[in-house]
């Protein structure tokens, strides 16, 4: 069962599978969160990489390339540069219901107590999906450890609650987060 929601940058994935700083000491098993802007630049190389993760706890990974857009982003690249359904990549359907099944199915592990997520800065991609994780699995706030300030991207939270089925306003998260035990 998650107890815990890490939310880093790339560089710090980065530092993880290079040996250097690494100072996520955790006890248990944890899973990753993986998200890219671009394919040609995930966090995560190759294989090697992926399994000297795994040397160091990582029981699951899930990968999703994305940029930080919204659908007002897209529609406006869109209207104004005729190449940019090629290059703006925004979140889909599709990838946010995988990152609820992902959540769903790591929680459901009773040895994961750590989900970290990670993207380019950890700060809106990841910030969001991990919001999105400590309110969907009723997390107190204390519960989300970020290495930098959150600024979540509105669009990947809003898309997150309509396929979980969580209705609620994200207007006032914080302070209704603080209140889950």
């Amino acid at each position: 069962m998650i107890k815990n929601i890490y939310v880093f940058s790339k560089a710090v994935i980065r530092r993880i599978i290079e040996d250097q700083n690494y100072f996520l000491n955790l006890n248990s098993d944890w899973a990753l969160i993986s998200i890219y802007g671009s394919p040609t630049d995930p966090a995560i190389k190759n294989k090697k990489e992926e399994q000297e993760l795994k040397d160091k706890g990582c029981s699951k990974i899930l990968y999703e390339c994305f940029g930080d857009y919204t659908k007002t982003d897209l529609e406006y690249f869109q209207t104004n540069y005729t190449t940019a359904a090629n290059h703006v990549k925004v979140i889909t359907i599709e990838q946010a219901k995988e990152i609820v099944h992902f959540i769903d199915s790591v929680n459901l592990q009773d040895t994961t107590e750590n989900l970290v997520i990670h993207c380019h800065a950890g700060i809106s991609r990841s910030g969001a999906v991990g919001l999105f994780a400590c309110r969907y699995l009723k997390l107190h706030k204390k519960n989300l450890v970020e290495l930098n300030k959150i600024h979540s991207n509105t669009y990947v939270l809003d898309l997150l609650s309509k396929v979980s089925g969580i209705k609620k306003s994200y207007k006032l998260f914080w302070k209704k987060l603080s209140s889950y035990e």
